[in-house]
């Protein structure tokens, strides 16, 4: 299941194994807010994620992922700074 909030820069995911049918994990998305189109809503990757396990202890993913993508000149300094921003916030 997806939990999208309107005007947040994340989404979380309820993650379900599936045989034995039982919680996995939640798994935050930071992502542009999403938008509404023509075909449905719009977001884009932000590359960093939050992975929290059934007993609340949770870690950063793919940080490297994300410094990667600002040094190759896909995010800029401000956009990271915003990126983290949002995933400070998931966190809280």
């Amino acid at each position: 299941m997806r939990l999208m909030f309107s005007d947040t820069g994340y989404a979380v995911y309820v993650l379900w194994d599936i045989a034995p049918r039982r919680f996995r994990n939640w798994y935050v998305n930071v992502e542009s807010p999403y938008r509404r189109t023509s075909f449905g809503f719009d977001t884009f990757d932000q590359e960093l994620h939050i992975v929290v396990d059934p007993d609340l202890t949770w870690r950063w993913k793919d940080v490297e992922n994300l410094d990667a993508l600002v040094e190759a000149g896909m995010f800029s300094t401000a956009e990271k700074e915003s990126i983290w921003g949002w995933g400070r916030q998931a966190a809280s």
